[in-house]
């Protein structure tokens, strides 16, 4: 759960994001795990750097995070370049709450999303949620600000709306059985008196080119012709293989106790979504 006294972290980032390098720099730091790369440290923040966000390059944003602990140093390139990373879950869960907030500014919006993510984790209905995706977040993942779109972003989307560190223990990119699982939510071991389940989910996107159609082909598909769709049926199959791997990993290392669901979730470009239950271990 988030302090109070993080409140004017979460302006420092508001301030950061006001600009695309910043919104990019956050995304990229949430969603991918990588750290920033940056040739320096500054110690001294110009005025026309903080006034203007076109001066903004990775060594301002860095060093701005760094020096308000929003960032940690982990490392050093053989080049010389410093590494920074998210330090703990606590900020973690700062910047993925900054995202949910920028990525549904309704607080309407808000509130179903967290109806949705409820009826995954607590029903192990993984469409509603896919529904939801597709109808309030594909359009912001359109944008041109945003240079990726692919399973990262996808991810991305689930996770903002999935995160919940009061219940779970959260991983994404967590190494299983020699694979590496997009989203893991493992229940906390004082939360399992409530009736939620652990999940994993495996996120899969499908090219328009790929799949041979245009956006707008794509919209006007019934959700059974999309399923059909020879790369569609292909993407579920690779996940399907993956997550039984991932479970059976999970298994072995927490046993009885987990009350496990696996999902695959495929996107055909950001025009259509759909998931699945492929197994679950309770």
């Amino acid at each position: 759960m988030l302090d109070a006294n993080l409140a004017p972290d979460e302006a420092k980032l508001e301030y950061l994001a006001k600009a695309a390098s910043g919104r990019q720099t956050i995304l990229d730091l949430v969603q991918r795990n990588d750290p920033l790369e940056v040739t320096e440290i500054i110690d001294r923040f110009k005025l026309e750097e903080m006034l203007d966000s076109n001066e903004q390059d990775n060594d301002f944003i860095g060093s701005f995070l760094y020096y308000f602990g929003m960032l940690t140093l982990a490392g050093e390139r053989e080049t010389g370049e410093r590494l920074l990373t998210i330090p703990n879950l606590v900020i973690r869960g700062l910047y993925v709450a900054h995202l949910r907030k920028r990525l549904l500014p309704l607080g309407t919006d808000q509130d179903e999303g967290r109806r949705r993510a409820r009826e995954l984790y607590a029903e192990g209905r993984i469409e509603p949620l896919c529904r939801f995706v597709e109808k309030k977040l594909f359009c912001v993942f359109k944008n041109r600000d945003y240079r990726w779109m692919n399973e990262f972003s996808l991810r991305m989307a689930f996770l903002t709306l999935l995160h919940n560190d009061l219940l779970y223990m959260i991983d994404t990119e967590e190494e299983i059985e020699r694979g590496y699982a997009d989203l893991v939510m493992i229940v906390r071991p004082d939360m399992r008196r409530f009736s939620i389940l652990d999940i994993v989910l495996e996120f899969k996107y499908v090219g328009l080119k790929e799949a041979g159609l245009t956006a707008e082909e794509a919209r006007s598909l019934e959700a059974g012709e999309v399923r059909a769709l020879p790369a569609v049926e292909k993407a579920f199959s690779s996940a399907r293989k993956q997550l039984s791997r991932y479970a059976q990993g999970l298994h072995d290392k927490y046993g009885e106790m987990l009350r496990l669901r696996t999902f695959a979730v495929v996107s055909l470009g950001f025009e259509r979504i759909l998931g699945e239950e492929a197994g679950r271990r309770e």
